[in-house]
């Protein structure tokens, strides 16, 4: 599983490259400034680059049919995974882009133009607005799948570790770039107001950490605000499904013992559906039906107060009431 996952990623992220390249290619030489002189020379590269963008998409879709991540197929972890690599991946390409927007302006602003070596401004500027024109659509709707999943069933995707693992990362990466970035700037504007004073020279230095620190600073207060609402949203949860929750006087929480299977993020919509402590007994042969997680939930509340064991057999799916065993 995970080599399809990194088949799909590293997929698209060959192709978002190429095509970045290739559609840079086309605007320098249209509106930019090219250092060829003869469009055979300036496109050398063009058969190559295209060649990149189709096998990197046949391998996307390939290994995304394998995975089975369509719009109908049910949410599955695997999924999760698959819509929160391809937002990283178009996070990664549009973040590029707008530390490019940033360095160029500061540039302009300097009234220089040796940006990159051997090209201009202008190139730069193109550069970024390719990144961003491809980078943005495939994070936002991805981006917007993993949000509308949250809208629909809070209960499983805020429990998601893929989610929080997403939100985290990006959050502490982001965070450590803008540090960095931050201290870099704060010296060589020292180094330069300490050698004879700040300048348009000045300015030139510091556009890459400047560019780096306002987009880095920008994704990570982002990314924080969503985990943070995320968390709020589960102690939101939590607490409101407990008091329907009866329990026998002198147990203390309710108890529920499935002997079935469940993943993770089912484990967890059960036991917020319920309010109660499920514990997890894996039979050593598989259930011929796996009921869902609505179908436990309501066996669940048929049970009027105490401990709940659940079965899952050939007959289909029972809910017993038990007590807790005492030796005297």
């Amino acid at each position: 599983m995970l080599v399809l996952l990194v088949g799909v990623g590293g997929g698209l992220l060959a192709a978002i490259v190429a095509l970045s390249v290739l559609a840079y290619d086309v605007l320098v030489w249209l509106v930019g400034d090219p250092t060829a002189t003869t469009a055979a020379e300036h496109f050398a590269g063009a058969p190559d680059l295209a060649g990149a963008v189709v096998v990197g998409l046949l391998v996307w879709w390939y290994h995304q049919e394998v995975l089975g991540t369509g719009r109908a197929a049910a949410r599955t972890e695997v999924r999760r995974v698959y819509e929160y690599v391809m937002a990283a991946v178009g996070l990664l390409a549009a973040s590029a882009g707008l530390v490019m927007v940033i360095v160029t302006l500061v540039e302009a602003i300097a009234a220089g133009r040796d940006l990159v070596v051997g090209g201009s401004a202008l190139n730069a500027l193109l550069a970024a607005l390719v990144l961003l024109a491809v980078g943005l659509p495939v994070w936002w709707w991805h981006w917007r799948l993993a949000q509308r999943a949250r809208g629909s069933g809070p209960a499983a995707e805020l429990a998601s570790p893929t989610r929080r693992t997403y939100l985290l990362v990006l959050f502490g990466v982001s965070g450590v770039a803008a540090v960095i970035a931050l201290i870099t700037l704060v010296y060589l504007l020292l180094e330069d107001a300490l050698a004879g004073g700040i300048d348009t020279e000045t300015m030139r230095s510091i556009r890459f950490p400047l560019g780096i620190l306002a987009t880095t600073s920008l994704l990570s207060a982002y990314h924080w605000t969503v985990f943070r609402a995320d968390r709020a949203e589960l102690d939101r949860r939590a607490p409101a499904r407990a008091p329907h929750t009866p329990a026998t006087p002198g147990h203390g929480p309710r108890t529920v013992l499935l002997v079935g299977t469940l993943s993770p993020a089912e484990h967890a919509d059960l036991a917020t559906r319920t309010g109660a402590d499920v514990q997890l007994w894996r039979p050593r042969a598989a259930a011929p039906a796996r009921p869902s997680v609505e179908e436990l939930a309501e066996a669940v509340g048929a049970v009027p107060e105490g401990d709940v064991l659940l079965l899952v057999d050939a007959t289909g799916l029972r809910a017993v009431p038990v007590d807790h065993y005492t030796s005297s």
